[in-house]
């Protein structure tokens, strides 16, 4: 994992397909596909962190609405967006602002 020294390139996140569970045709999926569907995914956010998820099926629309809802919350002041500070304690959800601790 880099540290926050290291400069990024985002070329080097893999890209992750989800065809072989998301299939059309489920009758015909095995134990082998989900298990080497989950060990892709287990070793590359077990290295880098983060992947480029392709082939999800989740139409494009509900992806740009989803960046949209984001982007209102994200330009907010600081006051509104801190009301939804995430407790370190008992959850991983919540807004922290920029420069907190993740």
């Amino acid at each position: 994992v880099k540290n926050d020294s290291e400069s990024f390139d985002s070329a080097e996140l893999p890209i992750l397909s989800l065809a072989k569970i998301t299939s059309t045709k489920k009758a015909l999926l095995g134990d082998a596909d989900w298990i080497s569907t989950a060990n892709e995914f287990h070793s590359a956010l077990s290295t880098l962190g983060f992947v480029y998820v392709a082939d999800h099926g989740i139409p494009q629309h509900k992806i740009a609405a989803a960046f949209d809802e984001s982007m209102t919350f994200f330009r907010l002041d600081e006051e509104i967006k801190t009301k939804y500070a995430r407790d370190f304690e008992s959850t991983f959800h919540g807004y922290t602002q920029r420069g907190g601790i993740m």
